[in-house]
């Protein structure tokens, strides 16, 4: 079975559910939308998300060792900005589904003025000629959180649907924070692979506690929330020569992710489906208050299609064996 073939038949299934998801919920019809595309054309999705003040945008700039987003925020409500490689275009796209596109000579103070003109910008995407993204991989800058309500809002809002992986940036001050914990244990619920960067470490006084005691302490928090101790960084961008320094490390495991995307964009799509499918059944049963026989056909088509899908994943494995 060609790559071509597999894709058709997952694309299939995602179709199917759309169709039958679209009738009574057009926010998880545009989600299982948004992860056709996402298959179709085989691009990964690297999120970032995390605290106003952690540093994030510095973060992704350092990671990428090119200066792709400006480390002062753009001042909007967007839910995220898209970065990508290409031909010079921003597009602007607001909560109703349109879209603005800027293309050609724009500097990035025009898109911050931009955006301060309009309520409802929901997302930005650039692209640039970047030279040190490579083809097919998204850079996603989710916006700063600073409660819990909007971790959850980041969190089943967004465009977090199609991130294959997603990388959480809290500075040295704030990482116990009640929101990072809760964000990361519903990306965990969800499936999602992600993991912490506590950046900032430069900020530590080892008078105060040793580096080690501090590091095992956030470890064994985050490990309560389901997070594996490997799936956490430490990381300065003021001092390349910290001892405790593992940027280095986060560039390798992005490397890692890159190499082997299509696998991991592949268990993302399956994940994320079953997720939307969840969130539609829930959302139905709550707004539309089926009745017994109802709900029970719509989880009997639902469920069909899933175990479709699962067994055309199993054929493929099986395949690639």
């Amino acid at each position: 079975m060609t790559t071509a073939v597999k894709s058709k038949d997952l694309m299939q299934i995602v179709i199917n559910l759309h169709d039958e998801i679209k009738k009574h919920d057009t926010e998880n019809a545009h989600k299982l939308v948004e992860l056709a595309n996402k298959l179709y054309h085989q691009k990964l999705y690297v999120a970032f998300a995390g605290h106003f003040s952690a540093g994030k945008s510095s973060m992704i700039n350092k990671l990428l060792d090119e200066q792709i987003l400006p480390t002062s925020p753009i001042p909007t409500s967007a839910n995220l900005v898209l970065l990508e490689r290409g031909q010079e275009q921003v597009t602007l796209y607001s909560s109703a589904k349109e879209s603005i596109e800027l293309a050609g000579d724009y500097s990035i103070e025009q898109v911050k003025e931009y955006c301060k003109q309009g309520d409802e910008i929901e997302r930005i995407s650039i692209k640039k000629p970047y030279q040190n993204l490579e083809e097919d991989i998204v850079i996603m800058d989710s916006p700063g959180i600073d409660s819990t309500d909007a971790a959850h809002k980041l969190s089943t809002e967004s465009m977090l649907h199609i991130a294959d992986t997603i990388f959480y940036v809290t500075d040295y001050n704030h990482v116990q924070s009640e929101e990072n914990l809760s964000f990361i244990k519903e990306m965990k619920d969800r499936n999602k692979v992600i993991f912490l960067i506590v950046n900032q470490i430069d900020k530590h006084v080892e008078k105060e506690i040793e580096f080690n005691h501090f590091k095992k302490h956030i470890e064994d928090s985050f490990a309560e929330v389901g997070l594996h101790p490997q799936d956490v960084f430490f990381t300065t961008l003021k001092d390349d020569q910290h001892p405790a320094n593992q940027l280095e490390q986060v560039k390798d495991l992005i490397k890692v992710i890159v190499e082997d995307k299509k696998r991991y964009i592949d268990q993302n799509v399956h994940d994320s489906v079953t997720q939307v499918v969840k969130e539609h059944l829930e959302k139905y049963e709550d707004q539309l208050n089926l009745t017994d026989v109802d709900e029970k056909e719509v989880r009997i088509r639902l469920t069909t299609l899933l175990e479709q899908k699962q067994t055309i994943e199993k054929k493929i494995k099986k395949e690639e064996k």
